[in-house]
């Protein structure tokens, strides 16, 4: 079976879990024991720890479900121009010399047999998604990378644009 998670904090931070992998339920239930999470707390929206990271995240990214953790799995990289883009990460090649907004996503290298994705948008509801463009990967260190993606849609041109970070097992 299928499951579907949103978190929603910050207007930037959305995300969705979808599908099945081998064996994850098996992981998540010894991690969970691991933890020592009340049985009637171990559901994948339930966020025991009331840290505003749900069990399956917490689970994702090796954080403990019983301790709150501070930890920012992603952050605005800032708005850019063109040039400084072309400077720092040649492979954007965006089309003109405006503004744009970089969203920075720490992955886990180990995912666990999930795949991470992150979708933009120009409305909340996603009805019209944009395909963001991904420019630089750099190891954080043996667990995790840093994935550094660009919004196509310069910000004159645009008067917002949200990310969501997808989660498919």
């Amino acid at each position: 079976g299928g499951s579907f998670l949103t978190i929603t904090g910050e207007v930037r931070r959305l995300l969705h879990l979808v599908g099945d992998a081998p064996d994850f339920e098996e992981q998540r239930q010894f991690y969970l024991d691991y933890f020592q999470v009340p049985v009637d707390q171990r559901g994948m929206n339930q966020d025991p720890d009331m840290d505003g990271v749900p069990n399956e995240l917490e689970f994702l990214y090796r954080l403990n479900p019983s301790q709150a953790s501070h930890f920012q799995w992603s952050t605005m990289g800032g708005i850019y121009s063109r040039s400084q883009l072309a400077i720092d990460y040649p492979e954007a090649n965006l089309p003109d010399d405006d503004q744009y907004a970089l969203m920075e996503v720490t992955v886990p290298k180990n995912t666990r047999g999930v795949t991470i994705d992150l979708r933009g948008a120009d409305d909340l509801d996603f009805a019209q998604p944009v395909t963001l463009t991904a420019i630089q990967t750099r190891s954080l260190d043996a667990d995790f990378e840093m994935k550094t993606f660009v919004f196509p849609t310069s910000t004159s041109s645009q008067t917002r644009g949200f990310f969501r970070l997808v989660i498919s097992r």
